[in-house]
């Protein structure tokens, strides 16, 4: 057994044992299994061949651990109800599509049982995080852990270069260099948030290490919308970011940009990336062929609305009808995920499934908008991160098929646990000025209060203690 293959199982033992009495690590656990699952890695055919199913049993710990500590957790409010409400429904959906409709039923088998299950894990990754601190670990371990892909790229050689993509990774629901690029580009805002509020010791400077490392993965996928995507995750985190964050915020764009241009030196990267404004004559062929794909995938939904089951657009024969016409000589990926989801699983389970990511984006944005910028400068920051990294996945994800990516749906849980802490926060803080009202009523007498030093209109102000309740 390899020293990476020991380190992977030290590390998910000491997360398991933790988790025994905290059921963060628990899911910290299940993403190492995600971002570095034994079958898709050089070193973990030892692991692989114990008769365990990592990703599985790991998945099953986390549901009875967090149903276990649920006593703990904060009680769900309607928006947490209504996200989960939404979410069933999709799986009811696509489970009827998947009977009744599927075109192709063993392909739509396998995308209905991966849909399932990344669904189940967002809503339980919803139970098992009670606070920000939680939150915090969470999103600690991505972070960590997209560098340990990024450090398997760089040093270790993991994947291969073809046409000047980096391609070979595997990871559940994202292959090839689209997928790759999605799933690493999301943690770059968490390496923002890291680097600006260090809410865990030395996390900025840890921070600071990892971002060029994933930064480069980026690059060298080459993909056209992760760029515009991480284009989309800037511009709302200076755009939301409030007080002395959005300084914070544009300092963190600017130097994106600045590690953009240094790291990208390949002309490949320059082509791709000015190709995405291009002009029909000046289009290479995949740019073309994704247009023209949207096309017979909007076609292929108009008449045939309620679905067709999944992978539908473009795998089964019914798909491939649609696009054959443009000259493709065989089934593939639509390549674009609200195509993909709407011709799959019908515009129902594309609504429902919007409407989920809605309710918490919008949760979110509420939550931050009720924070006093210059008190919550920090816990504000936080919330434009998370609306980033869901802004720069739904952009992302109009050139790729994941708009129901597994992480995708962990962010829109990420957004309501910041939401039920920021009412915690303020219900606390609200409790605390009641107190000390109360306190100093107890302590002067009526004619000491109105004989104070402030100004007549300053007894209904809100230096007045009196009225700060």
């Amino acid at each position: 057994m390899s020293t990476t293959a020991i380190a992977w199982l030290i590390s998910y033992c000491y997360l398991m044992l933790r988790g025994l009495s905290k059921p963060v690590f628990v899911l910290c656990a299940y993403l190492l299994t995600f971002y570095a699952g034994p079958q898709f890695w050089w070193w973990g055919g030892p692991l692989v061949a114990a008769p365990v199913r990592w990703n599985l049993v790991t998945a099953i710990s986390l549901v009875v651990i967090s149903l276990v500590f649920r006593s703990d957790a904060v009680p769900l409010k309607s928006r947490d109800r209504w996200f989960m409400g939404l979410l069933l429904l999709y799986i009811l959906n696509a489970w009827a599509v998947h009977n009744f409709l599927a075109v192709e039923p063993v392909r739509s088998y396998k995308e209905f049982d991966i849909l399932w299950k990344g669904v189940g894990l967002a809503i339980v990754a919803r139970l098992a995080l009670h606070n920000l601190k939680d939150l915090n670990v969470a999103l600690m371990a991505i972070m960590v852990l997209t560098f340990w892909v990024s450090y398997e790229v760089y040093f270790n050689g993991a994947g291969s270069m073809i046409h000047g993509r980096l391609e070979g990774l595997r990871f559940p629901g994202a292959n090839a260099s689209n997928g790759t690029a999605i799933l690493v580009s999301m943690s770059l805002p968490i390496v923002g948030y890291f680097f600006i509020v260090n809410p865990i010791p030395y996390a900025r400077w840890i921070a600071f290490g990892f971002s060029p490392f994933i930064l480069n993965v980026v690059l060298l996928c080459n993909s056209r919308g992760t760029y515009l995507g991480l284009a989309a995750s800037g511009l709302i985190l200076v755009l939301l970011a409030r007080g002395k964050s959005r300084k914070h915020a544009i300092l963190i764009a600017l130097g994106g940009v600045a590690a953009f241009l240094f790291l990208a030196r390949s002309e490949q990267i320059w082509e791709r990336l000015f190709s995405i404004n291009a002009t029909s004559e000046e289009r290479d062929g995949s740019a073309q062929s994704r247009i023209n794909f949207t096309k017979a995938g909007i076609q292929m939904i108009a008449d045939h609305p309620l679905g067709s089951g999944g992978g539908a657009a473009f795998y089964s024969p019914l798909g491939f009808s649609y696009i054959a016409p443009f000259g493709q000589p065989h089934p593939r990926a639509a390549h674009n995920g609200y195509v993909n989801i709407a011709a799959g699983w019908g515009v129902q389970g594309f609504l429902l499934l919007i409407s989920a990511i809605f309710v918490s984006a919008t949760s979110t944005f509420l939550s931050m908008l009720r924070l006093d910028p210059r008190r919550h400068e920090k816990t504000n920051f936080l919330g434009a991160c998370v609306l980033a990294a869901i802004f720069g996945q739904l952009v992302s994800t109009v050139f790729g098929d994941y708009l129901d990516g597994e992480w995708f749906l962990w962010l829109a849980a990420f957004g309501l646990v910041y939401s039920s802490a920021i009412d915690r926060l303020l219900q606390a803080e609200r409790e605390t000025e009641i107190e000390e009202s109360q306190e100093y009523l107890e302590t002067e007498s009526p004619d000491e209060l109105w004989d104070s030093p402030l100004n007549p209109e300053d007894r209904y102000s809100d230096r007045n203690p009196v009225f700060t309740q």
